[in-house]
């Protein structure tokens, strides 16, 4: 993915950003979630979104744009909370909702 960002390989970086999505799993999803942010992938840090909003009833996270992520609460049980403080460093905006 590196190689086809410095090349300007728009479809390439999405094709292997797609191809990344099959390795994702509950016990991965955050690590590889975060690296996507930090590297830039920003197609793969959504697909790890839309992964992760599939697999949980009691947050949501919401794509704003590259820089901001929004984190929607359903409840405030103590698995949202240790998922909120997970993602906290990513996190710009808060909705609470319910």
């Amino acid at each position: 993915i590196e190689c086809a960002q410095i090349c300007e390989l728009t479809s390439l970086i999405h094709t292997a950003e797609q191809a990344l999505a099959k390795y994702l799993t509950s016990e991965n999803v955050f690590e590889l979630f975060s690296l996507a942010r930090k590297e830039g992938w920003y197609y793969f840090s959504c697909l790890c979104m839309e992964f992760i909003n599939q697999n949980t009833s009691s947050f949501r996270l919401i794509p704003i744009s590259v820089e901001r992520l929004e984190f929607e609460f359903f409840d405030f049980l103590d698995h949202t909370m240790k998922a909120f403080n997970q993602y906290h460093p990513f996190i710009t905006d808060i909705i609470c909702s319910k």
